[in-house]
């Protein structure tokens, strides 16, 4: 068995476990698990959504420079599975990280305010 799928058959228990907890009653249990988990279903869907683009204008992008070469453009599948696609995918992550920590810490140094001032 291959590492991918015991991971796999590891994580569909442990999600479907944490989706429909057994702890509630029996009823409107659809109703109920998207009220409770409605904000991180939207993000979810807009990360995949937003991962789908970058998939599709990086395919257009690598095949364009492909046919500048001289290759063969590649399929979406082949694409997802390259290098190139995972560099892409893991420096926009990595920028996208880096501007979040660097604009969520607390103000240092001169950036500060004097201990007279806190506060006003």
């Amino acid at each position: 068995m291959k590492a991918h799928a015991v991971f796999v058959s590891y994580l569909i228990p442990v999600l479907a476990s944490l989706a429909f907890p057994r702890d509630r009653a029996p009823g409107p249990m659809k109703r109920a698990f998207l009220r409770d988990n409605g904000l991180s279903l939207i993000f979810g869907a807009l990360f995949l959504v937003s991962l789908a683009g970058q998939a599709w204008s990086g395919l257009v992008d690598f095949n364009n420079d492909q046919l500048a070469r001289g290759a063969p453009p590649v399929s979406l599948g082949r694409y997802l599975l390259s290098s190139s696609f995972a560099v892409d995918a893991a420096e926009n992550w990595q920028s996208e990280y880096l501007q979040f920590f660097s604009t969520s810490s607390p103000p240092s140094g001169s950036e500060s305010k004097p201990a007279g001032r806190i506060g006003r």
